[in-house]
């Protein structure tokens, strides 16, 4: 494999499982670690154990225009790691989709809603992980390269998320990493 991700960390469990992913690593079985749904906390956690001898190279988490959280990206970039940014397209939601500012910037630069979003997760040095089972959406996703958001446009994106979605998004994770 390529890479392989640690994915929610369960507190009781972090280390040994990314020991074995360490050994499947040594063995070969596994090009680069990565972590998934990490939160600060958890990483230095991680990093405490004295046990992690492959750093992780990414973390993947839910970044979008509506669910931004510049300071959880920003430690993991200031670590030396890809932030890889899950859901850009929040799923590909109508309610982003359609509604603005999102439609009209799209049309300012000439693009569709999910390239502006694309691009404004490029835009941050995040790597995108994004889904689509239609070749057309495949290769619209990857055509990004051709204009750049302004930092007035970056500015008005980056200030769409609401406290209250990124207090819910935390609140949803903790919950689910519990046993």
């Amino acid at each position: 494999f390529d890479l392989v991700l640690l994915h929610w960390p369960v507190p009781g469990h972090n280390i040994e499982s990314y020991e074995t992913l360490q050994e499947m690593y040594r063995a070969g079985k596994i090009k680069a670690l990565g972590l998934s749904n990490f939160n600060q906390d958890e990483y230095k956690d991680l990093m405490a154990s004295g046990k992690v001898t492959v750093p992780p190279i990414c973390n993947q988490m839910e970044v979008s225009a509506i669910m931004y959280r510049p300071e959880i990206i920003e430690f993991f970039q200031n670590k030396g790691m890809i932030v890889l940014a899950f859901k850009p397209l929040n799923r590909g939601s109508e309610i982003i989709l359609q509604d603005e500012p999102f439609v009209s910037m799209a049309k300012k630069y000439r693009v569709t809603v999910p390239q502006l979003l694309l691009r404004w997760c490029i835009q941050h040095d995040l790597a995108v992980a994004c889904k689509s089972s239609s070749i057309v959406r495949m290769r619209e996703n990857r055509n990004v390269w051709h204009f750049r958001l302004s930092d007035s446009d970056m500015d008005t994106l980056d200030q769409l998320t609401k406290a209250e979605d990124v207090v819910q998004r935390t609140e949803r994770e903790r919950a689910s990493k519990c046993i």
